[in-house]
């Protein structure tokens, strides 16, 4: 029988070393210009050492005029950014952790649904 703690060998070849996820959440601490700051790396600080099999980023907003709330740490083309330790992959990174990123943008569906079916609507 699997169990929560056995690997799991993604399609892509990737292996997971446990099947527990922590899952996309918005964490809502950007700060007042949607930066991350040392909250966010505190958080994923503690989040890399819970024993996760894969780590979902929070949503990381790629357009400061659609977020999805208050707080969400926005990323845009010539983002000055000086405080990515977490999100950038360091501190995850120096765990071994897989890591997936949420992005995100509000009022915005993509072309496919994540299981890749077409809807009626048109994503």
């Amino acid at each position: 029988m699997t169990s929560l703690r056995d690997p799991l060998t993604l399609p892509c070849g990737q292996v997971l070393p446990n099947r527990i996820m922590k899952a996309a959440l918005s964490e809502w601490l950007g700060d007042k210009q949607n930066s991350p700051d040392e909250r966010i790396d505190r958080l994923y600080t503690s989040w890399s050492q819970g024993g996760y099999g894969l780590i979902v980023t929070g949503n990381l907003m790629v357009d400061r005029t659609q977020l999805g709330e208050p707080g969400n740490v926005v990323i845009e083309d010539g983002c000055t950014c000086t405080f990515f330790p977490a999100w950038d992959g360091s501190t995850l990174r120096s765990s071994g952790l897989p890591v997936a990123t949420s992005i995100g943008r509000a009022h915005w569906t993509p072309p496919m649904s994540p299981l890749g079916v077409r809807s009626p609507e048109g994503w």
